[in-house]
């Protein structure tokens, strides 16, 4: 009976033990969300794909790349499957695949131009930094006139074409779970002729850290804990 009762004393005092380390630490510190891309940020730039890449692709009556000076009108594609780019290959080089190694046709960083020629392509390759803890989710957002096709480290996200003027998260994408490191946004702006113009903005949350408060106290009541269990054993 005796023995019962000093086993139920100590946990009686390990749970108050935990209670107040519990009651003072801090809670887990709250991050607001980065902006990684803007019309303002440094990326590499492909100026040199001029009208390789015009109708080829063949899609829903159109082209994913429509002739020059709006031959093959100007059509609207909400949504677009992955383009084949075997046309441009030896423009593109390895973007797609070991975006660190762009070929020479490639020139930056330097802040990516929102008009191009028109007609003409063009490739964009952003760095983002997700830090050391990752990011918990990443939005990517695009406005274009006419067309546009995105990646995220060389996995197709989504791409269209579109009259009008550029409007940004025209195309709009929500990625979770990005892990720690450098990844890259790579897009390819589409013009078939009259005028262009490009948006871009990508903002992520990090993923939240224990604040320091909060792992002191939490060590600490878990020595304070330990004491008591190693003098029960006693």
């Amino acid at each position: 009976m005796m023995k019962s009762a000093t086993t139920a004393c100590w946990s009686f005092l390990s749970a108050i033990v935990l209670a107040i380390v519990a009651g003072l630490g801090t809670p887990a510190l709250s991050v607001p969300a980065t902006t990684f891309v803007d019309s303002t940020t440094p990326g590499y730039y492909n100026d040199a794909l001029g009208t390789v890449l015009d109708q080829t692709n063949p899609y829903a009556g159109t082209y994913l790349f429509p002739g020059a000076d709006l031959v093959d009108g100007d059509p609207l594609l909400a949504t677009a499957p992955e383009p084949d780019l075997s046309a441009a290959a030896g423009i593109l080089g390895d973007w797609l695949v070991n975006p660190a190694a762009l070929n020479a046709n490639w020139h930056g960083p330097e802040v990516v131009p929102n008009t191009w020629d028109l007609n003409a392509e063009t490739g964009i390759v952003y760095a983002i930094d997700a830090g050391s803890a990752g990011l918990e989710s990443l939005t990517v957002q695009v406005g274009v006139d006419n067309g546009a096709f995105i990646w995220f480290d060389g996995s197709y996200l989504l791409g269209g074409l579109s009259p009008g003027y550029a409007i940004l998260g025209e195309y709009t994408v929500n990625l979770s779970n990005i892990s720690p490191g450098t990844h890259y946004l790579q897009i390819l702006l589409e013009d078939h002729g009259s005028q262009n113009s490009f948006l871009v903005e990508v903002s992520g949350v990090p993923n939240t850290i224990p604040a320091p408060g909060a792992m002191l106290l939490g060590s600490l009541g878990a020595v304070v804990v330990g004491w008591f269990r190693g003098r029960r054993a006693l």
